[in-house]
């Protein structure tokens, strides 16, 4: 134990409950299911994760588990529409592609955001969101411009969708009377 530090064992399912009613001195450290959980700088971060931009508990304990995971969530949370978005991205994604240490050089926050966002407004997909972070990383892409020099963004607006289907139904008229009458491989054609 270091001199002026106290450890704390706590015995509770629900720790954020619990610790948020206790008061106690800077720099004390607690132990959850018997491991080190946070020191009171990572618990101010945890509550604001969870709080401010309402991450699960899970979500906050694992961008909180480092340091430099921390501080590059919240260099790409501060750009972004969509915190818990760009969490999801930085937890699921990007933490498969790279290291905490690498991920501001690998995946500039700015192109995170930028992608985060342009999810968040239903500008692309999700499967969109994982070849741009891919490209990211390979390419050093930017995002937006590759988005649109290569009209990768969806198209939710239904009369557009109505009509691009009704367009190719008419173009196709044979296959889809095909169709109808049950050759089912006519459906490739349309």
């Amino acid at each position: 134990m270091i001199p002026g530090f106290e450890i704390f064992t706590l015995t509770c399912p629900h720790f954020s409950d619990l610790i948020s009613s206790v008061k106690l001195p800077l720099g004390s450290t607690f132990i959850f299911n018997g491991k080190e959980t946070f020191s009171l700088g990572r618990y101010e971060r945890y509550v604001e994760y969870t709080q401010k931009y309402a991450l699960t508990d899970s979500d906050a304990d694992a961008l909180i588990s480092e340091p430099s995971l921390s501080e590059y969530f919240e260099s790409v949370a501060v750009i972004s529409h969509s915190p818990k978005i760009s969490a999801n991205l930085i937890l699921s994604e990007l933490l498969s592609q790279s290291v905490p240490e690498r991920l501001s050089a690998d995946f500039p926050a700015v192109s995170v955001a930028a992608i985060s966002n342009m999810f968040f407004s239903e500008l692309i997909n999700s499967s969109t969101v994982k070849k741009l972070l891919r490209r990211v990383l390979t390419e050093g892409i930017d995002p937006i411009e590759t988005v649109n020099a290569e009209s990768l963004m969806q198209i939710n607006d239904v009369a557009v969708l109505e009509a691009a289907v009704n367009d190719a139904l008419h173009e196709c008229a044979k296959s889809v009377s095909d169709y109808k009458n049950g050759k089912t491989n006519a459906k490739k054609a349309i």
